[in-house]
Protein backbone atom coordinates (compact mmCIF):
# COMPACT_ATOMS: atom_id res chain seq x y z
CA UNK A 1 0.00 0.00 0.00
CA UNK A 2 2.68 2.68 -1.15
CA UNK A 3 0.14 5.17 -1.84
CA UNK A 4 -2.07 4.36 1.41
CA UNK A 5 -5.09 2.46 0.30
CA UNK A 6 -5.16 -0.79 1.53
CA UNK A 7 -6.97 -2.87 -0.71
CA UNK A 8 -7.80 -5.69 1.53
CA UNK A 9 -9.59 -3.33 3.55
CA UNK A 10 -11.03 -1.91 1.10
CA UNK A 11 -12.51 -5.18 -0.27
CA UNK A 12 -13.76 -6.26 3.40
CA UNK A 13 -15.42 -3.09 4.61
CA UNK A 14 -19.44 -3.16 4.00
CA UNK A 15 -19.27 -6.40 2.20
CA UNK A 16 -22.96 -6.96 3.56
CA UNK A 17 -23.83 -3.54 2.21
CA UNK A 18 -22.52 -3.82 -1.69
CA UNK A 19 -23.79 -7.38 -1.48
CA UNK A 20 -27.35 -5.72 -0.80
CA UNK A 21 -27.26 -2.81 -2.95
CA UNK A 22 -25.99 -5.20 -6.03
CA UNK A 23 -29.16 -7.43 -4.98
CA UNK A 24 -31.61 -5.00 -4.74
CA UNK A 25 -30.04 -3.58 -8.16
CA UNK A 26 -30.63 -7.21 -10.16
CA UNK A 27 -34.14 -7.35 -8.30
CA UNK A 28 -35.06 -3.68 -9.40
CA UNK A 29 -33.88 -4.59 -13.04
CA UNK A 30 -35.92 -7.63 -13.17
CA UNK A 31 -39.27 -6.44 -11.89
CA UNK A 32 -39.18 -3.18 -13.68
CA UNK A 33 -38.57 -5.17 -16.97
CA UNK A 34 -41.76 -7.56 -15.99
CA UNK A 35 -43.55 -4.67 -14.93
CA UNK A 36 -42.66 -2.42 -18.43
CA UNK A 37 -43.70 -5.34 -20.48
CA UNK A 38 -47.18 -5.96 -18.69
CA UNK A 39 -47.80 -1.97 -18.94
CA UNK A 40 -46.57 -2.04 -22.58
CA UNK A 41 -49.41 -4.67 -23.23
CA UNK A 42 -51.99 -3.46 -21.51
CA UNK A 43 -51.37 0.49 -22.72
CA UNK A 44 -48.77 0.71 -24.85
CA UNK A 45 -45.52 1.33 -25.04
CA UNK A 46 -45.46 4.84 -25.61
CA UNK A 47 -47.75 5.65 -22.85
CA UNK A 48 -45.97 2.65 -20.45
CA UNK A 49 -42.50 4.66 -20.87
CA UNK A 50 -44.69 7.70 -19.60
CA UNK A 51 -46.14 6.06 -16.63
CA UNK A 52 -42.62 4.41 -15.58
CA UNK A 53 -40.92 7.95 -16.24
CA UNK A 54 -43.70 9.38 -13.94
CA UNK A 55 -42.78 6.51 -11.32
CA UNK A 56 -39.32 6.75 -11.19
CA UNK A 57 -39.62 10.80 -10.60
CA UNK A 58 -42.10 9.80 -7.70
CA UNK A 59 -39.47 7.47 -6.03
CA UNK A 60 -36.70 10.15 -6.59
CA UNK A 61 -38.86 12.68 -4.85
CA UNK A 62 -39.68 10.39 -1.89
CA UNK A 63 -35.71 9.35 -1.73
CA UNK A 64 -34.27 12.34 -2.52
CA UNK A 65 -35.04 14.45 0.97
CA UNK A 66 -34.11 11.39 2.94
CA UNK A 67 -30.75 10.52 1.26
CA UNK A 68 -28.46 12.11 4.09
CA UNK A 69 -30.32 9.71 6.71
CA UNK A 70 -30.13 6.81 4.26
CA UNK A 71 -26.64 7.17 3.22
CA UNK A 72 -25.54 7.60 7.27
CA UNK A 73 -27.48 4.30 8.15
CA UNK A 74 -26.02 2.19 5.31
CA UNK A 75 -22.52 3.58 6.70
CA UNK A 76 -23.29 2.86 10.06
CA UNK A 77 -21.28 0.10 11.44
CA UNK A 78 -23.97 -3.08 13.04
Amino acid sequence: AEDGFDEEAASSVAITVRDRAIQMANGGVACGSVIMGLLADAIGLRLAIVVMALAALCVWAWVHPRRERMTAALETPG
